[in-house]
């Protein structure tokens, strides 16, 4: 349900402060990244995750109730394929459609499936094994990446919305559906690799947003069109998977439009949502990232002590190698190294 405008809004001004609100709203229902992934590329050696990092305490476990609510529904042909008797998702997926639903077993059931569906259409279950041949460009002109993990080894996911350059990606010939299944594939990777978590029924992301350099000229085109689709579908089919969500450098104009939006958004949410000015400084930003983040684990460009460059850490340097693997077919060499992937392969063959 969209914010309504107040009543002295009017004109170009006006409509923009109503876009800006919406895409508030979108942001904080789909949790940007607010990301559910019931689907495991593969089990086997040919696509392991990478190493976790050392083990740290976990968040809540599962109420009761919604403990019996899984138990209840373990025989529902939505739980298993009838043909294998296999379940068609990992464990803990239940649990997430069920907190999403507030226990509404025949809501999670509707959503569980529809979600089926769209994987199926949107051919998910493949992505992560499929030739991405723009990966390089969206990445030079679309500022995003993965950067190591929060204190309960959640994975953070870092995005500068301001500095996407959409004409420079048209020009190379992206289109909006180019990036938004780009989206889903880093989505996809998200929980697939990164999170040493992945199919855990309280696994949850944090998301930083920088809003350095966003204007109010800014909410309008393609750019809001791509926000509001990637929240659109990530709170749709991924959902209980938003942690803290972070936005920083906000300008004025957000903070006037926040204050508007905060009384409508529901308590849970609100808790999870943590605003920088961007006339508060690097201090306010580092000090605010570390109630979830470890200092050696902030990039430098936010005060923190990662011995990685934003967009350098290992969870990019992993993903980069898989988009190699599957454009090159394994042949391209990897910074002098054989490709992991081929070797994984290579062994899983013996």
């Amino acid at each position: 349900m969209l914010v309504p405008s107040p009543q002295n809004e009017s004109g170009g001004k006006g409509k923009k402060v109503s876009l800006v609100k919406e895409l508030i709203v979108s942001l904080l229902r789909g949790g940007y990244h607010d990301t559910t992934n019931h689907y495991q590329p593969n089990s086997d050696k040919s696509n392991p995750p990478p190493p976790p990092p050392p083990p740290m305490h976990r968040d809540n476990e599962p109420t009761n109730e919604q403990q019996t609510c899984v138990h209840n529904f373990s025989n529902t042909q939505y739980c298993s394929d009838t043909a294998s008797n296999k379940p068609p998702y990992p464990t803990g997926t239940w649990e997430r459609y069920l907190r999403a639903t507030n226990n509404d077993a025949q809501e999670a059931q509707r959503r569980l499936t529809e979600t089926l569906l769209w994987r199926s259409q949107y051919g998910m279950d493949q992505i992560l094994s499929l030739p991405h041949t723009q990966f390089d460009i969206i990445k030079r002109y679309y500022p995003h990446a993965f950067h190591l993990q929060g204190w309960n080894n959640e994975p953070v996911y870092y995005e500068s919305p301001a500095k996407i350059n959409l004409e420079a990606l048209k020009q190379n010939g992206l289109s909006l559906e180019n990036l938004i299944r780009h989206y889903a594939l880093i989505t996809e990777f998200m929980w697939s690799y990164v999170s040493p978590h992945q199919h855990g029924p309280m696994s949850r992301g944090i998301t930083v947003i920088d809003l350095d350099g966003m204007r109010m000229r800014d909410f309008v085109g393609d750019v809001v069109t791509f926000v509001k689709r990637a929240a659109s579908f990530t709170s749709q089919h991924y959902p209980e998977r938003a942690g803290t969500i972070y936005i920083l450098n906000s300008p004025p104009f957000f903070q006037v439009i926040w204050r508007m939006i905060k009384p409508l958004v529901d308590p849970v949410t609100l808790d999870k949502v943590r605003v920088v000015q961007n006339n508060q400084g690097h201090f306010a930003i580092r000090d605010a990232l570390m109630e979830r983040i470890p200092i050696q684990n902030i990039p430098r460009e936010y005060g923190g002590e990662s011995q990685y460059m934003l967009g350098g850490a290992p969870e990019e340097q992993l993903l980069q190698e898989l988009m190699n693997h599957n454009n090159y077919h394994g042949n391209k060499p990897q910074n002098g190294h054989v490709c992991r992937f081929c070797n994984q392969l290579q062994e899983a063959q013996r």
